[in-house]
């Protein structure tokens, strides 16, 4: 990669339990998949969770949530995938994945940040030594894409951030 062409990691996120409701299509997706492709677990892990919610009404809430997390390894160990996606997460939340899930080689939350953030709140390493890189999120109301992921990288070399078009809100004259 050069500082005119950053590398670029195409990643598709897909729930790892489709292996079982859907194998079919799972299967397909990996067949056509480039090999330069990876999929990612998404979203929060065997199924579409908020981790801060998941288990409130339950006594055990956070025996709850790493029961989940297992569930979310066996997972992703049989679709081969290395990276979690985590939805509607603090820095504590993110911090409490890398230690139920020690085998997940990185953490991917957001579906995009709002608000001004630095490159060191976008992307960090936990103490379990996995680097986490929340997404900054463009869409509507974003200029440029490119010289807003500029400012929050900032002068820092080498730089990693996960960016994401907010699709939910946007339409292709906004992407183009």
């Amino acid at each position: 990669a050069t500082a005119a062409y950053p590398l670029l990691i195409p990643t598709y996120g897909m729930g790892p339990s489709l292996i079982d409701i859907g194998p079919v299509q799972a299967q397909w997706y990996y067949d056509h998949a480039a090999s330069t492709d990876e999929f990612i677990c998404d979203v929060s892990g065997a199924g579409y969770i908020y981790p801060p919610d998941f288990g409130k009404a339950l006594k055990d809430p956070s025996g709850a949530l790493s029961s989940f997390y297992d569930l979310t390894q066996k997972y992703m160990n049989r679709m081969d995938m290395h990276t979690l996606r985590l939805m509607g997460v603090g820095a504590p939340d993110i911090a409490q994945a890398g230690k139920d899930l020690p085998k997940v080689a990185f953490l991917m939350p957001d579906y995009g940040q709002q608000g001004e953030k630095s490159y060191s709140d976008y992307t960090y390493t936990l103490p379990t030594g996995q680097p986490v890189f929340r997404a900054g999120s463009y869409g509507p109301g974003s200029k440029n894409m490119a010289d807003e992921v500029r400012s929050h990288v900032g002068a820092t070399r080498p730089a990693f951030l996960s960016a994401c078009i907010w699709n939910w809100g946007s339409n292709l004259k906004d992407i183009k």
